[in-house]
């Protein structure tokens, strides 16, 4: 096979777990520090209202993490079979 077509598959995937496996610490790192830094600001200004909303918005985004895993683990880790 002549200029590497054989491999197009096989490296793009890898390609991609590598992005994941370095863009998601890096993302959930500035998430997490941004809302903590919300939620300091609202704890010391008694903001009832925004420490709500940052708890709410945390929970919310821990579960939806949470499922998006769940689904995409079989397609990275092909002997993860569900039902």
């Amino acid at each position: 096979m002549a200029g590497g077509e054989g491999r197009r598959g096989s490296s793009g995937k890898a390609f991609v777990v590598a992005g994941m496996a370095v863009a998601a610490p890096l993302l959930t790192v500035v998430v997490v520090l941004l809302c903590l830094v919300i939620l300091v600001v609202a704890i010391l200004q008694s903001d009832y209202n925004m420490i709500l909303g940052c708890i709410t918005i945390s929970i919310v985004a821990i579960a939806s993490a949470t499922l998006i895993v769940d689904l995409i683990y079989p397609f990275i880790d092909p002997r993860i079979r569900y039902g």
